[in-house]
């Protein structure tokens, strides 16, 4: 397996980084330059030349060249924080203000009752009994932690980041993330988590969060052309190689097809794993026990120089009312309130990891108990999560095979992340085949059709392409997605063997007849085609106008019977549930009074993308269902809650709503959803399920902080 004691490390060694002439022994500071140089190599070979560089085929890795890469290259596992030694854990145990206090006060004692005292009058007893409360206190506290770290990594266990990998023979599979070796051919799609650093050999409208890395949130994008060979004196940025995806960034949309480069410590991101491991900023949660302790402290600071003056001059005898004030600043001193408050945490955490929920951050205990809003999603959360394909229609609410036939193409071919949505009208249209519906055979279309181009999802067109082409030449855009983002595209409608141009008058009856069944809780998408698209290589999102609307299918997906129990409850517990959609607001409000949340207000992404922040502000408490957010207006929402001293919770498990669970008080995510979001939750539930969460809060947290 090949190494980098070739191509590279000669060229880094002439440059002197290394330390001795052995290319394995390297400048600590020099780590960052080391890594640089070799993606920058990487993204200068052409697609032929990665393969052989990182001695890999397109087919992937045998199980043999698996073991030879992962023993060449280490394992794909960046430790973050390497935990203090047991020693340095025990001092820092006692590294805390209410400790200092008591050990001043221990000091004092020690000088004035023994050390300045007469030997008659020496009582070591109240240093004696300071210094035991300072050892119970730190010693309590050092347990408590260890066992806190202990079950937060035998928690972490639990959660498994994964992510598609071709391998020769197995084919494409899904495997830990920690198992990815170099020349490991990966398929990062809308959702996933980059594993390591690859360079692309494959890219399709693909775009990439970086934020972790770079700080900048605007989504970047990646191809597969190779970049230009380096400049003397070339300071490019990583981040500036534009066919290369780095370990830990998102994928927002589109997908392509990569060769890992480099893996665990070796990576950019292993690189500055210590500054990312930094401490976090203060939460509510802190900021909270600060304030308390602040407060008793400033009582103790008054209180034990007061006594003092007041004994002093009322009896006369300065020292015994010295003695007497050191007693009350002991007693005032509240050295149990750190230990007493990780216990109380702790035992929550376990007590909800029974209901089958994992606490990632356990001050997130703390918040979960404050919370007053929820914000949750509606699929899955209010309903079912099984989504049937109800009816497929033309565009006067008529069955229509061909409305299904299009739809099938376009689920069927899709490379990106495959949905409940997908999975419904593929499983609709094979139950059609076996029923000998005419004009749908899934067999049939699946080896007769075939991919030629694709623009992928996203969350702002809320669409996806795809381009086919037929076995006898002929070549179909076939677009599925929102039914109003799809008629946004579209200039002409298809009924009855008739193309028709779509005015006003025919675009009101279309969404008439979709409005009619989005009343009922079905939520619709709309199809349509457009015949000879542009050429190979240039399709993008701009491609998508002038279509032909063909018809729209109506999903359907049940209300969930725990739902209305949990909203009752948590409602009586003082927790407001709003909830976010990717619905229309009929769908939704149909939805939410099926389960009787009562709906007050409702607000699109359009009218919130007019509001400026205060404007906004002033809505968000009294409206009940958000729909058609961005990812950004989600945070915006969140941000303008907790303005108006809200503490809020966010529930998602997309990879749009990762922005806002991180900018919530508590985040909350399950174990089915995208990568991204179970990494930015502090909560995660291993059942979604409302149920859950109101139990747990309702049952577990508010009795461990009370």
């Amino acid at each position: 397996m090949k190494t980098l004691t070739n191509t590279v490390l000669a060229r880094i060694a002439t440059k002197g980084l290394f330390t001795h002439s052995a290319p394995r022994t390297y400048k600590k500071d020099t780590r960052k330059a080391f890594q640089l140089e070799w993606l920058r190599n990487v993204s200068t070979l052409d697609t032929n030349e990665v393969f052989d560089e990182l001695n890999t085929k397109r087919k992937g890795l045998s199980a043999s060249e698996v073991e030879l890469s992962r023993a060449a290259w280490g394992s794909n596992e960046v430790a973050h924080a390497h935990r203090d030694p047991v020693p340095l854990r025990f001092l820092k145990a006692f590294a805390d203000p209410f400790t200092g206090i008591l050990f001043l006060l221990a000091v004092v004692s020690l000088v004035t009752d023994v050390l300045l005292a007469s030997p008659a009058d020496r009582d070591p007893s109240t240093f004696f009994i300071i210094f035991a409360m300072i050892l119970v206190s730190g010693t309590l506290r050092f347990v408590q932690e260890g066992k806190s770290d202990d079950a937060a990594a035998a928690l972490a266990k639990t959660i498994q980041t994964t992510c598609n990998v071709e391998r020769e023979d197995m084919g494409r599979v899904e495997i830990p993330l920690t198992d990815v070796v170099v020349g490991d051919i990966i398929h990062p799609a809308a959702g996933d988590i980059v594993p390591a650093d690859a360079r692309l050999v494959q890219a399709r409208d693909l775009f990439l969060g970086m934020s972790s890395l770079t700080g900048e949130s605007p989504p970047v994008e990646r191809t597969a052309a190779p970049c230009a060979l380096p400049k003397t004196g070339d300071k490019r940025a990583v981040s500036d190689f534009g066919n290369i995806v780095l370990m830990g960034s998102t994928v927002i949309s589109g997908s392509g097809v990569a060769v890992v480069a480099a893996t665990g410590a070796n990576t950019m991101f292993g690189g500055m794993a210590t500054s990312l491991g930094a401490t976090r900023g203060k939460t509510a949660y802190d900021e909270g026990i600060n304030s308390v302790s602040k407060l008793l402290l400033r009582v103790m600071l008054v209180m034990a120089p007061l006594v003092l003056v007041i004994n002093g001059f009322t009896k006369g005898d300065w020292l015994s009312a010295l003695f007497f004030s050191l007693s009350v600043a002991v007693g005032l001193t509240p050295e149990m309130l750190p230990m007493i408050v990780t216990t109380c945490l702790a035992k929550g955490a376990v007590d909800l990891s029974h209901d089958r929920v994992i606490v990632k951050h356990l001050d997130a205990i703390q918040d979960l108990g404050a919370m007053d809003v929820l914000r949750t999603d509606k699929t899955g959360t209010l309903t079912e999560d099984q989504v049937v394909l109800e009816y497929h229609l033309d565009l006067m609410g008529n069955e229509d095979p061909r409305v299904l036939r299009y739809a099938f193409l376009n689920s069927f071919f899709e490379t990106g992340v495959r949905n409940l949505i997908d999975s419904a009208i593929i499983s609709r249209a094979a139950e059609e085949t076996n029923q000998g519906t005419a004009g749908v055979n899934v067999e049939e279309l699946s080896a007769r059709w075939h991919l030629v181009d694709e623009v992928p999802f996203d969350f702002e067109r809320r669409r996806v392409s795809v381009v086919v082409e037929h076995d006898d030449g002929r070549r179909h855009m076939v677009t599925k997605g929102a039914l109003e983002e799809v008629l946004q595209v579209c200039t002409e409608v298809e009924y009855d063997g008739q193309v028709l141009p779509l005015g006003s008058d025919m675009r009101e009856k279309v969404l008439s007849v979709a409005y009619g069944l989005a009343d009922k809780g079905m939520r619709m998408l709309g199809v349509a085609r457009k015949v000879d698209p542009a050429e190979v290589g240039v399709l993008s999102g701009k491609d998508e106008q002038g279509m032909t609307l063909i018809g729209y299918l109506a999903f359907l997906d049940p209300p969930k019977k725990s739902a209305a129990q949990a909203l009752r409850s948590l409602h009586e517990h003082g927790v407001a549930t709003k909830v976010l959609t990717g619905d229309s607001l009929r769908v939704a409000c149909t939805v939410c009074e099926s389960i009787g949340l009562q709906v007050e207000q409702t607000l699109d992404g359009v009218a919130v993308a007019q509001l400026s922040d205060e404007e906004l502000a002033d809505k968000v408490e009294q409206v009940t269902i958000f729909a058609k957010l961005s990812p950004d207006q989600k945070v915006r929402v969140v941000r303008a809650l907790r303005a108006r001293g809200h503490v809020v919770g966010f529930m998602g498990d997309g990879v749009n709503d990762a922005a806002a669970m991180t900018a919530s008080d508590c985040g909350i995510s399950v174990d089915s959803g995208a990568d991204v979001a179970k990494e930015s939750a502090d909560i995660i539930l291993l059942e979604k399920d409302l149920g859950v969460l109101e139990r747990g809060i309702v049952e577990v947290v508010v009795p461990s902080l009370t």
